[in-house]
């Protein structure tokens, strides 16, 4: 039984000392591979694990948060990062199914159980992807970049405020078979320029002498 125990006890060493946990202190995000600075929860620190991440998503874990080392073949010397997580930063409350990418600086990129998509920003803007199939953008400013052209296909554009050509372009051309305008459409807005309405009173209202023009413009 002695000679068992003496036979095993190494073997048995080296198993318990296959996985553990630490507390990361400083990372290298210099190289391919990250090395991280880490001190296991004996006290003992490791200055150069080599921390493994899924391939096609990396990310640089602060200082503070918790790892898994595992040490293969139960040496030490060698230790390697497969996990890392920050309980103080990450999101919490997600429905189960749901998955969250986010950063310690507070963007998020949410897919929510009910089959939407929200992605926000640090300072709350956010796109969001709506079970129903509609789509909201919420920020200070859009800028849509093509080199050709930007085609909408749609039956109908709504905007709530003016559209304006950019400075220094000649003008603004829409090539449609109709355009329909609920309020004013008024010329040399800048210069005193007058609305289609006042045009239209204008040529009413004049007569020439006579009854006025027959018939008469549609107000």
């Amino acid at each position: 039984m002695v000679d068992l125990n003496r036979t095993l006890g190494p073997v048995y060493r080296r198993i318990m000392l296959m996985v553990g946990r630490g507390v990361l202190s400083r990372t290298d995000d210099g190289r391919g591979t990250q090395r991280m600075q880490v001190t296991l929860l004996d006290g003992e620190t490791r200055d150069a694990a080599d921390r493994i991440q899924p391939y096609g998503l990396t990310s640089h874990a602060p200082a503070g948060s918790h790892v898994v080392v595992l040490n293969v073949g139960g040496q030490r010397d060698h230790p390697i990062i497969i996990g890392a997580d920050n309980p103080d930063a990450r999101p919490t409350n997600l429905a189960a199914g749901e998955v969250m990418v986010w950063s310690g600086h507070g963007q998020r990129v949410h897919l929510r159980e009910d089959g939407g998509l929200v992605i926000t920003t640090t300072e709350g803007h956010r796109l969001e992807m709506k079970p129903g199939g509609d789509a909201e953008i919420e920020c200070q400013a859009l800028t849509i970049k093509a080199a050709t052209k930007v085609r909408m296909e749609t039956p109908l554009v709504e905007l709530t405020g003016a559209v304006a050509s950019a400075e220094g372009m000649a003008g603004l051309t829409v090539q449609t078979p109709a355009l329909n305008v609920t309020g004013e459409v008024q010329d040399r807005a800048g210069a005193g320029g007058m609305t289609m309405h006042g045009m239209r009173a204008d040529y009413n209202a004049h007569h020439h002498g006579g009854a006025g023009p027959t018939p008469p413009m549609a107000p």
